[in-house]
C-alpha cells in the first residue's frame, strides 16, 4: 500500500513539474465573471516562452473579485499545454 501511495505522490509531482510559471506585467483588458476568464495585455514572459500580446486566461473568483478592467497589474501565471491560468494578480501603483 505504501509503494502505491508513493507512485501517487509520484504522479503528481511528475504532473506539476509539466506546468511552467512565470510572473508578467501588463494591463487587464476584459473581465468575464461567468466565463471565469481574464484578459491582459502584457509585456513578454521569458519564463513561459512568450512575446508581448493581449490574451484570455482562466482566473479563479478571488482573482476576479479583484480586478478592474484598465488596471495596470503585474500577475503570476501557471501553463500547461493551452492551459493557462492566472494565479495572482497585484495591482501595480
Amino acid at each position: 500500500m505504501d509503494g502505491m501511495g508513493d507512485m501517487s505522490g509520484m504522479s503528481g509531482m511528475a504532473m506539476e513539474a509539466d506546468a511552467k510559471t512565470g510572473s508578467g506585467t501588463g494591463t487587464i483588458t476584459e473581465i468575464d465573471k461567468t466565463a471565469g476568464t481574464v484578459t491582459i495585455s502584457h509585456e513578454p514572459i521569458p519564463a513561459v516562452g512568450w512575446p508581448a500580446m493581449t490574451m484570455a486566461f482562466k482566473a479563479g473568483p478571488e482573482i476576479l473579485s479583484n480586478a478592474k478592467v484598465g488596471q495596470s497589474i503585474s500577475f503570476d501565471v501557471s501553463v500547461k499545454g493551452s492551459d493557462t491560468e492566472v494565479t495572482a494578480i497585484r495591482a501595480k501603483n
